[in-house]
């Protein structure tokens, strides 16, 4: 809470003559700072940005570092859920999926009985489904997944992936940005009467700047996860079911890997989203040997996605 807001919990206002909105004294005090606060985030975004493109030129070709950017390298949830889908546990899992389910989902007393598994070594793809890039394309789809879920949790009980309370990472926020600012006042009021012996001394100073703009982005894409495009705080945003453009995407890998082995277009297809179902579908749910989404619904998002 701002030192600015009034105290109306300790008694002596208890019968204000005039209503007193809190949350609107304390929304207004916010407002320039929140403009303050976007500036120095989009100072650091666009840094963020040139040094990834800098990297990109000094080592092309080289993959970025997983997990992907905007997930910073000090989250604990990332390496978390890192070290639950390792390169080994996801292969064990997606082959325990193949063994699972009767192809095509659902089995019917008309179809001949195969599995998914079987399926895959009968059209020639399942060394492609077992071995990058495919592999890890699936394992890069569940991480995110994986990560999403968690973050949930967190977000119900509004904590970080840390464990504090969003609140305390807003005002951590909002702190660092008045430090910076504040620096900022000071170093430009002197600035002028630089002189070359004190030129060690700004670089220095510069070097600083940047580090506390890298902890204001981390502390502000916990408050605002979706920080690239928006500042929606964490509480108000809701996971979209089902998620389409991921399926669409995983439906296309598949797709194109079956092409590869000339299957025919229509049992290519059927096959290809038969295998989206099961990518999708959480883990909690392949326990109880149920497909959600299920095969027909993939077909009819990745159909309407495309009208």
């Amino acid at each position: 809470m701002d030192s600015g807001t009034p105290n109306i919990a300790n008694g002596i206002h208890a019968d204000p003559p005039v209503s007193l909105d809190v949350s609107v004294l304390h929304a207004k005090k916010r407002a320039p700072a929140k403009s303050r606060l976007q500036a120095y985030i989009n100072e650091a975004l666009q840094i963020e940005r040139e040094e990834r493109e800098g990297f990109a030129k000094r080592f092309p070709g080289v993959a970025p570092s997983w997990p992907p950017w905007p997930y910073l390298t000090d989250d604990p949830l990332a390496s978390v859920v890192s070290k639950e889908l390792s390169a080994k546990a996801t292969l064990k899992d997606l082959r325990w999926r193949l063994r699972q389910f009767q192809y095509p989902y659902p089995a019917s007393n008309a179809q001949k009985p195969t599995t998914f598994y079987s399926h895959s070594k009968a059209v020639d793809i399942l060394e492609d489904v077992l071995t990058p890039p495919l592999l890890d394309d699936i394992r890069r789809f569940w991480w995110s997944q994986c990560y999403e879920a968690h973050q949930k949790r967190f977000r119900d009980q509004k904590k970080s992936h840390h464990g504090h309370p969003l609140s305390f990472h807003s005002e951590l926020m909002y702190q660092l940005s008045g430090h910076l600012a504040e620096m900022d006042k000071l170093v430009k009021r002197y600035s002028l009467r630089k002189r070359v012996k004190s030129k060690g001394w700004f670089v220095r100073f510069y070097e600083y700047r940047r580090v506390a703009l890298r902890r204001l982005l981390s502390e502000a894409a916990i408050v605002y996860p979706q920080i690239q495009e928006t500042l929606k705080p964490a509480s108000q945003i809701r996971t979209k079911e089902p998620k389409i453009e991921q399926q669409a995407w995983l439906f296309e890998k598949f797709d194109a890997a079956i092409k590869r082995r000339s299957a025919k277009g229509r049992e290519r297809h059927l096959f290809a989203y038969n295998l989206t179902a099961l990518i999708c579908t959480p883990r909690e749910i392949v326990l109880r040997h149920r497909l959600c989404p299920t095969p027909v619904t993939v077909r009819k998002n990745i159909q309407d996605s495309k009208k």
